[in-house]
Protein backbone atom coordinates (compact mmCIF):
# COMPACT_ATOMS: atom_id res chain seq x y z
CA UNK A 1 0.00 0.00 0.00
CA UNK A 2 1.40 3.26 -1.25
CA UNK A 3 2.15 5.54 2.34
CA UNK A 4 0.44 8.60 1.22
CA UNK A 5 1.93 10.33 4.35
CA UNK A 6 5.35 10.30 3.39
CA UNK A 7 7.52 13.28 2.75
CA UNK A 8 9.59 13.84 0.09
CA UNK A 9 12.37 16.84 -0.43
CA UNK A 10 13.00 17.73 -3.78
CA UNK A 11 15.85 20.27 -4.05
CA UNK A 12 15.63 22.16 -7.32
CA UNK A 13 13.01 23.05 -9.47
CA UNK A 14 14.61 23.33 -12.78
CA UNK A 15 13.27 20.65 -15.20
CA UNK A 16 14.72 17.58 -12.80
CA UNK A 17 13.19 19.05 -9.83
CA UNK A 18 9.79 19.67 -12.01
CA UNK A 19 10.07 15.56 -13.20
CA UNK A 20 10.62 14.57 -9.75
CA UNK A 21 7.66 16.72 -8.04
CA UNK A 22 5.03 15.18 -11.16
CA UNK A 23 6.71 11.66 -10.46
CA UNK A 24 6.25 11.60 -6.63
CA UNK A 25 2.66 12.81 -6.78
CA UNK A 26 1.51 10.04 -9.06
CA UNK A 27 2.88 7.94 -7.13
CA UNK A 28 1.02 9.49 -4.02
CA UNK A 29 3.74 11.12 -2.13
CA UNK A 30 4.10 14.28 -1.12
CA UNK A 31 6.83 16.68 -2.35
CA UNK A 32 7.98 19.67 -1.08
CA UNK A 33 10.55 21.26 -3.49
CA UNK A 34 12.64 23.90 -2.53
CA UNK A 35 14.37 26.26 -5.32
CA UNK A 36 16.79 29.40 -4.20
CA UNK A 37 15.63 31.33 -7.53
CA UNK A 38 11.33 32.93 -7.44
CA UNK A 39 10.89 31.04 -10.64
CA UNK A 40 10.79 27.05 -12.27
CA UNK A 41 13.40 26.60 -15.27
CA UNK A 42 15.81 27.06 -13.64
CA UNK A 43 18.67 28.36 -16.03
CA UNK A 44 16.29 28.00 -19.29
CA UNK A 45 13.45 30.47 -17.63
CA UNK A 46 14.43 34.43 -18.69
CA UNK A 47 12.06 35.60 -15.62
CA UNK A 48 15.10 36.86 -13.90
CA UNK A 49 18.22 37.95 -15.47
CA UNK A 50 20.19 38.13 -11.83
CA UNK A 51 23.02 35.98 -11.72
CA UNK A 52 22.94 33.19 -8.63
CA UNK A 53 26.27 31.84 -7.31
CA UNK A 54 26.93 29.65 -10.12
CA UNK A 55 24.16 29.33 -11.69
CA UNK A 56 24.32 29.37 -15.78
CA UNK A 57 22.50 32.00 -17.95
CA UNK A 58 21.28 30.75 -21.52
CA UNK A 59 22.15 33.64 -23.94
CA UNK A 60 19.66 35.87 -26.16
CA UNK A 61 20.06 33.89 -29.74
CA UNK A 62 20.18 30.15 -28.00
CA UNK A 63 17.88 27.25 -30.05
CA UNK A 64 17.79 23.92 -28.62
CA UNK A 65 20.20 21.26 -30.11
CA UNK A 66 17.26 18.90 -29.71
CA UNK A 67 14.12 19.10 -31.68
CA UNK A 68 10.76 19.97 -29.43
CA UNK A 69 9.44 16.86 -29.76
CA UNK A 70 12.53 14.89 -27.78
CA UNK A 71 12.73 17.89 -25.76
CA UNK A 72 9.57 17.58 -24.19
CA UNK A 73 8.19 15.97 -21.48
CA UNK A 74 6.31 12.43 -22.13
CA UNK A 75 2.52 13.27 -21.42
CA UNK A 76 2.48 17.28 -22.18
CA UNK A 77 3.71 17.81 -25.73
CA UNK A 78 5.14 21.34 -26.14
CA UNK A 79 2.48 23.74 -28.55
CA UNK A 80 2.12 22.34 -32.30
CA UNK A 81 2.10 25.95 -33.73
CA UNK A 82 5.85 26.06 -32.38
CA UNK A 83 8.78 25.71 -34.76
CA UNK A 84 10.68 22.02 -34.88
CA UNK A 85 13.63 24.18 -32.92
CA UNK A 86 12.64 26.01 -29.81
CA UNK A 87 14.51 28.86 -28.74
CA UNK A 88 15.29 29.68 -25.19
CA UNK A 89 12.17 32.06 -24.44
CA UNK A 90 9.89 29.34 -25.51
CA UNK A 91 11.38 26.38 -23.73
CA UNK A 92 11.31 28.76 -20.33
CA UNK A 93 7.38 29.31 -20.87
CA UNK A 94 7.09 25.85 -22.00
CA UNK A 95 8.31 24.39 -18.41
CA UNK A 96 6.07 27.22 -16.96
CA UNK A 97 3.00 25.43 -18.82
CA UNK A 98 4.21 22.25 -17.08
CA UNK A 99 4.04 23.04 -14.27
CA UNK A 100 0.75 25.26 -14.44
CA UNK A 101 -0.94 21.95 -15.58
CA UNK A 102 -0.08 19.71 -13.00
CA UNK A 103 -0.25 22.05 -10.43
CA UNK A 104 3.74 21.41 -9.65
CA UNK A 105 4.17 25.08 -8.43
CA UNK A 106 1.98 24.43 -5.07
CA UNK A 107 4.69 22.05 -3.90
CA UNK A 108 7.46 24.35 -4.05
CA UNK A 109 9.06 26.89 -1.73
CA UNK A 110 10.87 29.75 -3.74
CA UNK A 111 13.87 31.52 -2.58
CA UNK A 112 14.83 29.27 -0.39
CA UNK A 113 18.40 27.89 -0.37
CA UNK A 114 19.53 24.32 1.00
CA UNK A 115 22.06 24.58 4.03
CA UNK A 116 22.07 21.28 4.57
CA UNK A 117 21.25 17.59 4.23
CA UNK A 118 21.79 15.08 7.08
CA UNK A 119 20.87 11.77 8.28
CA UNK A 120 18.20 12.08 11.09
CA UNK A 121 19.05 10.35 14.41
CA UNK A 122 16.42 7.45 13.07
CA UNK A 123 18.47 7.44 10.07
CA UNK A 124 19.76 3.60 10.38
CA UNK A 125 16.16 2.45 10.89
CA UNK A 126 13.94 4.66 9.30
CA UNK A 127 16.60 6.47 6.74
CA UNK A 128 14.76 9.56 7.10
CA UNK A 129 17.13 12.70 6.66
CA UNK A 130 17.12 16.23 8.25
CA UNK A 131 17.10 18.95 5.55
CA UNK A 132 18.67 22.78 6.72
CA UNK A 133 16.81 25.65 4.94
CA UNK A 134 17.41 29.40 4.35
CA UNK A 135 14.71 31.52 3.47
CA UNK A 136 16.40 34.32 1.13
CA UNK A 137 14.00 36.94 2.01
CA UNK A 138 14.39 36.93 6.02
CA UNK A 139 17.94 34.89 6.39
CA UNK A 140 15.85 32.64 8.38
CA UNK A 141 17.24 29.11 9.33
CA UNK A 142 15.01 26.46 9.85
CA UNK A 143 14.94 22.22 9.78
CA UNK A 144 12.78 19.92 8.75
CA UNK A 145 12.74 16.05 8.66
CA UNK A 146 12.08 14.35 5.62
CA UNK A 147 11.24 10.79 4.50
CA UNK A 148 13.50 10.71 1.77
CA UNK A 149 15.50 13.70 -0.45
CA UNK A 150 15.75 13.56 -4.49
CA UNK A 151 18.67 16.09 -5.35
CA UNK A 152 17.85 16.98 -8.62
CA UNK A 153 19.87 20.30 -8.73
CA UNK A 154 21.33 19.16 -12.09
CA UNK A 155 24.28 19.11 -13.57
CA UNK A 156 25.34 23.03 -14.15
CA UNK A 157 26.57 23.88 -11.01
CA UNK A 158 30.21 24.28 -10.51
CA UNK A 159 32.32 26.27 -13.13
CA UNK A 160 35.31 24.36 -14.73
CA UNK A 161 38.17 26.44 -15.25
CA UNK A 162 41.28 24.03 -15.07
CA UNK A 163 41.99 23.59 -18.99
CA UNK A 164 44.01 26.36 -19.47
CA UNK A 165 47.45 26.37 -17.48
CA UNK A 166 47.81 29.47 -14.54
CA UNK A 167 45.37 31.73 -16.84
CA UNK A 168 44.79 33.96 -13.88
CA UNK A 169 48.04 34.37 -13.43
CA UNK A 170 50.09 35.10 -16.56
CA UNK A 171 46.73 36.29 -19.20
CA UNK A 172 47.00 40.14 -19.75
CA UNK A 173 43.56 40.55 -20.92
CA UNK A 174 40.20 39.67 -19.77
CA UNK A 175 38.47 35.94 -19.04
CA UNK A 176 35.23 34.92 -18.08
CA UNK A 177 32.88 31.56 -18.38
CA UNK A 178 30.67 30.79 -21.14
CA UNK A 179 27.97 30.59 -18.53
CA UNK A 180 28.04 34.36 -18.33
CA UNK A 181 27.89 34.75 -21.50
CA UNK A 182 24.93 36.76 -22.49
CA UNK A 183 26.18 38.48 -26.20
CA UNK A 184 28.57 39.12 -28.88
CA UNK A 185 28.69 42.87 -28.31
CA UNK A 186 31.73 43.17 -25.50
CA UNK A 187 33.80 41.36 -28.40
CA UNK A 188 33.61 44.90 -30.28
CA UNK A 189 36.85 45.15 -32.32
CA UNK A 190 38.80 42.52 -29.94
CA UNK A 191 40.45 39.25 -30.82
CA UNK A 192 38.57 36.38 -28.67
CA UNK A 193 39.94 32.90 -27.84
CA UNK A 194 36.76 30.49 -27.11
CA UNK A 195 38.11 27.56 -25.03
CA UNK A 196 35.86 24.50 -25.87
CA UNK A 197 34.16 23.37 -29.04
CA UNK A 198 31.20 22.21 -27.52
CA UNK A 199 27.51 23.42 -27.92
CA UNK A 200 28.21 26.14 -25.96
CA UNK A 201 31.73 27.60 -27.27
CA UNK A 202 30.36 26.68 -31.19
CA UNK A 203 27.58 29.17 -30.58
CA UNK A 204 30.07 31.94 -28.93
CA UNK A 205 32.71 31.63 -31.31
CA UNK A 206 29.98 32.13 -34.45
CA UNK A 207 27.99 34.56 -32.88
CA UNK A 208 31.48 36.63 -31.89
CA UNK A 209 32.39 37.29 -35.24
CA UNK A 210 29.57 39.77 -35.96
CA UNK A 211 31.47 42.31 -33.38
CA UNK A 212 35.03 40.93 -33.33
CA UNK A 213 38.12 41.26 -35.14
CA UNK A 214 39.19 38.06 -34.61
CA UNK A 215 37.78 34.80 -33.25
CA UNK A 216 39.96 31.56 -32.52
CA UNK A 217 38.22 28.60 -31.49
CA UNK A 218 40.39 26.20 -29.29
CA UNK A 219 38.94 22.55 -29.75
CA UNK A 220 41.11 20.52 -27.67
CA UNK A 221 40.05 17.26 -28.39
CA UNK A 222 38.05 18.16 -31.17
CA UNK A 223 34.18 17.37 -31.52
CA UNK A 224 32.27 15.59 -34.25
CA UNK A 225 29.77 18.33 -35.86
CA UNK A 226 26.14 17.59 -36.33
CA UNK A 227 23.18 19.10 -38.42
CA UNK A 228 20.00 20.23 -36.37
CA UNK A 229 18.46 19.37 -39.72
CA UNK A 230 19.24 16.03 -41.82
CA UNK A 231 18.47 14.32 -44.76
CA UNK A 232 14.81 14.77 -46.29
CA UNK A 233 14.39 17.63 -44.22
CA UNK A 234 14.09 15.76 -41.38
CA UNK A 235 15.40 16.96 -37.49
CA UNK A 236 18.47 14.87 -36.48
CA UNK A 237 17.39 13.34 -33.60
CA UNK A 238 14.50 12.13 -35.29
CA UNK A 239 16.34 10.16 -37.92
CA UNK A 240 17.53 7.56 -35.76
CA UNK A 241 14.62 4.55 -34.89
CA UNK A 242 14.92 1.86 -32.19
CA UNK A 243 15.76 -1.10 -34.52
CA UNK A 244 18.79 0.69 -35.30
CA UNK A 245 19.83 1.63 -32.06
CA UNK A 246 19.48 -1.44 -30.89
CA UNK A 247 21.70 -3.16 -33.56
CA UNK A 248 24.26 -0.53 -32.29
CA UNK A 249 24.24 -2.14 -29.14
CA UNK A 250 25.18 -5.56 -30.21
CA UNK A 251 27.23 -4.44 -33.71
CA UNK A 252 31.19 -4.43 -32.98
CA UNK A 253 32.37 -0.69 -32.04
CA UNK A 254 34.50 -0.09 -35.40
CA UNK A 255 31.25 -0.72 -37.36
CA UNK A 256 29.61 2.09 -35.55
CA UNK A 257 32.54 4.43 -35.62
CA UNK A 258 32.83 3.53 -39.70
CA UNK A 259 29.40 4.24 -40.50
CA UNK A 260 29.03 7.50 -38.33
CA UNK A 261 32.17 9.08 -39.33
CA UNK A 262 31.10 8.31 -42.70
CA UNK A 263 27.34 10.46 -42.09
CA UNK A 264 29.27 13.10 -40.56
CA UNK A 265 32.06 13.42 -42.84
CA UNK A 266 29.82 13.65 -45.69
CA UNK A 267 29.23 17.16 -44.76
CA UNK A 268 32.39 18.32 -43.17
CA UNK A 269 35.94 17.62 -43.12
CA UNK A 270 36.54 17.29 -39.92
CA UNK A 271 40.68 17.03 -40.47
CA UNK A 272 40.63 19.76 -42.53
CA UNK A 273 38.21 22.33 -40.29
CA UNK A 274 41.45 21.21 -37.65
CA UNK A 275 38.40 20.01 -35.64
CA UNK A 276 38.32 16.39 -35.73
CA UNK A 277 37.83 14.66 -32.86
CA UNK A 278 39.99 12.53 -30.83
CA UNK A 279 37.88 10.25 -30.17
CA UNK A 280 36.17 7.77 -32.16
CA UNK A 281 32.25 7.80 -31.66
CA UNK A 282 31.57 5.16 -29.45
CA UNK A 283 34.15 6.13 -26.66
CA UNK A 284 32.22 7.95 -24.56
CA UNK A 285 35.06 10.46 -24.12
CA UNK A 286 34.03 12.22 -27.61
CA UNK A 287 32.27 15.31 -28.28
CA UNK A 288 28.92 15.62 -30.38
CA UNK A 289 28.34 19.54 -31.58
CA UNK A 290 25.59 20.11 -32.92
CA UNK A 291 25.72 23.79 -35.03
CA UNK A 292 24.52 24.27 -38.44
CA UNK A 293 26.80 27.59 -38.60
CA UNK A 294 30.27 26.65 -37.29
CA UNK A 295 31.37 24.68 -40.66
CA UNK A 296 30.58 27.68 -42.53
CA UNK A 297 32.28 29.83 -40.33
CA UNK A 298 35.34 27.79 -40.18
CA UNK A 299 35.07 27.31 -44.16
CA UNK A 300 35.09 31.27 -44.92
CA UNK A 301 38.26 31.85 -42.68
CA UNK A 302 35.46 33.60 -39.82
CA UNK A 303 36.50 31.25 -36.79
CA UNK A 304 39.74 30.35 -37.19
CA UNK A 305 40.48 26.53 -34.86
CA UNK A 306 43.21 25.85 -32.92
CA UNK A 307 44.83 22.77 -31.33
CA UNK A 308 45.21 22.58 -27.25
CA UNK A 309 47.29 25.37 -25.72
CA UNK A 310 50.73 25.09 -24.63
CA UNK A 311 50.92 28.28 -22.51
CA UNK A 312 49.91 32.09 -22.40
CA UNK A 313 52.08 35.09 -21.45
CA UNK A 314 50.63 38.33 -21.54
CA UNK A 315 48.15 38.63 -24.49
CA UNK A 316 50.03 35.71 -26.22
CA UNK A 317 48.67 32.70 -26.56
CA UNK A 318 50.84 29.68 -27.85
CA UNK A 319 49.62 26.59 -28.92
CA UNK A 320 51.35 22.90 -28.61
CA UNK A 321 51.87 22.96 -32.42
CA UNK A 322 53.61 26.40 -31.66
CA UNK A 323 51.16 28.98 -33.57
CA UNK A 324 50.92 32.04 -31.51
CA UNK A 325 47.94 34.74 -31.64
CA UNK A 326 47.19 37.69 -29.76
CA UNK A 327 44.21 37.67 -27.70
CA UNK A 328 42.25 40.50 -25.71
CA UNK A 329 39.41 38.21 -24.14
CA UNK A 330 39.30 34.25 -23.23
CA UNK A 331 36.14 32.60 -23.12
CA UNK A 332 36.25 29.42 -20.69
CA UNK A 333 33.19 27.60 -22.62
CA UNK A 334 34.39 24.58 -20.62
CA UNK A 335 31.56 23.36 -18.92
CA UNK A 336 30.15 22.45 -15.71
CA UNK A 337 30.64 19.88 -12.83
CA UNK A 338 28.04 18.59 -10.37
CA UNK A 339 28.65 19.80 -7.03
CA UNK A 340 26.29 19.70 -4.02
CA UNK A 341 28.25 21.51 -0.98
CA UNK A 342 25.22 20.51 1.62
CA UNK A 343 26.00 16.86 1.14
CA UNK A 344 29.32 15.72 3.47
CA UNK A 345 32.16 13.98 1.18
CA UNK A 346 31.03 10.73 2.98
CA UNK A 347 27.40 11.01 1.07
CA UNK A 348 28.52 11.92 -2.28
CA UNK A 349 32.32 13.02 -2.91
CA UNK A 350 33.20 15.87 -4.87
CA UNK A 351 35.39 13.68 -7.20
CA UNK A 352 32.89 12.26 -9.73
CA UNK A 353 35.18 8.99 -10.02
CA UNK A 354 35.12 8.11 -6.33
CA UNK A 355 30.85 8.37 -6.43
CA UNK A 356 29.08 4.76 -6.72
CA UNK A 357 25.23 5.17 -7.72
CA UNK A 358 23.09 2.25 -9.23
CA UNK A 359 21.50 3.00 -11.75
CA UNK A 360 23.42 6.42 -11.93
CA UNK A 361 20.90 7.26 -9.49
CA UNK A 362 21.06 6.12 -5.96
CA UNK A 363 24.09 6.03 -3.70
CA UNK A 364 24.19 2.29 -2.93
CA UNK A 365 27.06 2.70 -0.05
CA UNK A 366 24.92 4.63 2.45
CA UNK A 367 22.83 2.27 4.79
CA UNK A 368 19.63 3.48 3.49
CA UNK A 369 20.40 3.99 -0.10
CA UNK A 370 16.52 4.34 -1.24
CA UNK A 371 16.06 7.68 0.41
CA UNK A 372 18.57 9.43 -0.99
CA UNK A 373 18.64 9.75 -4.92
CA UNK A 374 19.98 11.69 -7.63
CA UNK A 375 18.01 13.34 -10.67
CA UNK A 376 19.64 14.42 -13.55
CA UNK A 377 22.81 14.12 -12.69
CA UNK A 378 24.03 11.41 -15.30
CA UNK A 379 25.11 13.32 -18.97
CA UNK A 380 23.94 11.95 -22.06
CA UNK A 381 27.06 12.58 -24.26
CA UNK A 382 24.15 13.45 -26.85
CA UNK A 383 20.55 13.49 -27.26
CA UNK A 384 17.81 15.21 -25.27
CA UNK A 385 18.26 14.96 -21.39
CA UNK A 386 14.13 15.05 -20.45
CA UNK A 387 13.94 11.26 -21.28
CA UNK A 388 16.35 10.10 -18.98
CA UNK A 389 15.84 12.83 -16.28
CA UNK A 390 11.57 11.79 -16.73
CA UNK A 391 12.41 8.19 -16.36
CA UNK A 392 15.22 8.22 -13.30
CA UNK A 393 12.15 10.76 -11.43
CA UNK A 394 9.93 7.78 -12.08
CA UNK A 395 11.97 5.04 -10.90
CA UNK A 396 12.79 6.59 -7.32
CA UNK A 397 8.95 7.91 -6.85
CA UNK A 398 8.21 3.93 -7.71
CA UNK A 399 10.86 3.00 -4.98
CA UNK A 400 10.03 5.60 -2.52
CA UNK A 401 5.93 4.19 -3.30
CA UNK A 402 6.87 0.91 -1.96
CA UNK A 403 5.92 -0.60 -5.11
CA UNK A 404 9.42 -1.46 -7.00
CA UNK A 405 12.29 -2.54 -4.39
CA UNK A 406 16.10 -1.90 -4.96
CA UNK A 407 18.03 -4.97 -4.98
CA UNK A 408 20.94 -5.96 -2.22
CA UNK A 409 23.54 -4.19 -1.68
CA UNK A 410 25.61 -6.92 -2.97
CA UNK A 411 23.96 -7.29 -6.48
CA UNK A 412 23.92 -3.18 -6.72
CA UNK A 413 27.60 -3.20 -6.38
CA UNK A 414 27.90 -5.82 -9.05
CA UNK A 415 25.39 -3.83 -11.41
CA UNK A 416 27.78 -0.85 -10.73
CA UNK A 417 30.87 -2.26 -11.38
CA UNK A 418 29.55 -4.19 -14.58
CA UNK A 419 28.27 -0.30 -15.60
CA UNK A 420 31.79 1.01 -14.64
CA UNK A 421 33.86 -1.60 -16.42
CA UNK A 422 31.71 -1.38 -19.54
CA UNK A 423 32.34 2.76 -19.57
CA UNK A 424 36.10 2.04 -19.18
CA UNK A 425 36.44 -0.20 -22.08
CA UNK A 426 34.75 2.60 -24.35
CA UNK A 427 37.11 5.46 -22.91
CA UNK A 428 40.45 3.11 -22.81
CA UNK A 429 40.37 3.36 -19.17
CA UNK A 430 39.23 6.88 -17.94
CA UNK A 431 36.03 7.01 -16.05
CA UNK A 432 33.72 9.51 -17.17
CA UNK A 433 30.17 10.09 -15.81
CA UNK A 434 28.39 10.15 -18.83
CA UNK A 435 26.18 6.77 -20.04
CA UNK A 436 24.65 6.47 -23.06
CA UNK A 437 21.30 7.85 -23.61
CA UNK A 438 19.32 5.39 -25.73
CA UNK A 439 20.50 2.27 -24.17
CA UNK A 440 20.35 3.63 -20.15
CA UNK A 441 16.73 4.80 -20.78
CA UNK A 442 15.42 1.93 -22.36
CA UNK A 443 17.08 -0.50 -19.48
CA UNK A 444 15.24 1.90 -16.97
CA UNK A 445 12.06 1.67 -18.46
CA UNK A 446 12.13 -1.70 -19.19
CA UNK A 447 12.97 -2.07 -14.82
CA UNK A 448 9.81 0.44 -14.55
CA UNK A 449 7.50 -2.35 -17.32
CA UNK A 450 7.05 1.10 -19.55
CA UNK A 451 8.29 -1.37 -22.70
CA UNK A 452 5.75 -3.11 -24.58
CA UNK A 453 5.82 -6.62 -25.43
CA UNK A 454 7.37 -6.85 -29.36
CA UNK A 455 5.13 -9.75 -30.36
CA UNK A 456 1.65 -8.45 -28.72
CA UNK A 457 2.47 -5.26 -30.35
CA UNK A 458 3.30 -6.60 -33.78
CA UNK A 459 -0.23 -8.88 -33.61
CA UNK A 460 -2.57 -6.10 -31.92
CA UNK A 461 -1.52 -2.95 -33.19
CA UNK A 462 1.24 -3.49 -36.28
CA UNK A 463 0.36 0.28 -37.29
CA UNK A 464 2.39 1.57 -33.99
CA UNK A 465 4.57 -1.71 -34.01
CA UNK A 466 6.14 0.04 -37.32
CA UNK A 467 6.37 3.53 -36.06
CA UNK A 468 7.67 1.95 -32.06
CA UNK A 469 10.64 0.12 -34.06
CA UNK A 470 11.53 1.76 -37.12
CA UNK A 471 9.96 5.20 -36.49
CA UNK A 472 11.75 7.91 -34.68
CA UNK A 473 12.76 7.14 -30.81
CA UNK A 474 10.28 9.76 -29.03
CA UNK A 475 9.31 10.60 -25.29
CA UNK A 476 5.60 9.59 -26.32
CA UNK A 477 6.77 6.07 -25.94
CA UNK A 478 7.45 5.84 -22.31
CA UNK A 479 3.66 6.73 -21.58
CA UNK A 480 2.47 3.19 -23.74
CA UNK A 481 1.63 1.15 -21.23
CA UNK A 482 2.72 0.14 -17.64
CA UNK A 483 1.51 2.30 -14.87
CA UNK A 484 0.72 6.76 -15.77
CA UNK A 485 0.74 5.66 -19.17
CA UNK A 486 -1.35 8.47 -21.56
CA UNK A 487 -4.17 7.94 -23.43
CA UNK A 488 -2.85 10.23 -26.04
CA UNK A 489 0.33 8.49 -26.27
CA UNK A 490 -0.34 5.91 -29.38
CA UNK A 491 -1.88 8.92 -31.35
CA UNK A 492 0.85 10.91 -30.68
CA UNK A 493 3.20 8.15 -31.73
CA UNK A 494 1.76 7.81 -35.01
CA UNK A 495 1.76 10.54 -35.64
CA UNK A 496 4.72 11.89 -35.11
CA UNK A 497 6.55 13.33 -38.09
CA UNK A 498 3.65 15.51 -38.73
CA UNK A 499 3.55 16.96 -35.09
CA UNK A 500 7.55 17.64 -35.38
CA UNK A 501 7.16 19.74 -38.76
CA UNK A 502 4.10 21.45 -37.60
CA UNK A 503 4.86 25.31 -37.05
CA UNK A 504 7.74 26.38 -39.34
CA UNK A 505 5.17 29.07 -41.15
Amino acid sequence: MVDKSKKVCVIGAGISGLLAIKACLEEGLTPICYEKLDFVGGMWNDHNKEKHDNSPTTYASLVTNISRVNLGFSDFPAPEGWPPYINRYQFGEYTEMYADHFGLKECIRFKTEIVSVTPAKSYDKTGSWLVKVKDLNNDEISVREFDAVIVASGQYNKKIKSFVPELDKHFAGSVFHGGDYSGPEKFKDKSVLVVGAGYTGSDIACESTRTAKNVFLCARNGTWLLPRVSVMGTPLDLVFNRLGLLKERWLPSWWSNKNFENLVGSRVDHEACGIKSRYPYMNMLRSLTTSDELPLKIYSGQVKTRPEIKKITGNTVTYVDDREDFVDTVVLATGYTPYYPFLSEEIFPSDLGEARLYKWIFPFKLQQPSTLSFVGIAESGAGGITSIVELQARYVARVLSGKKELPSKEQMQKTWTETREELLRSTGGKFEFRTNLFHYQEDLAQDLGLVPSFFKLLLTDPKLAYMYYLGPVVPYHYRLVGDHSWDKARERSINIMDEALSGMR
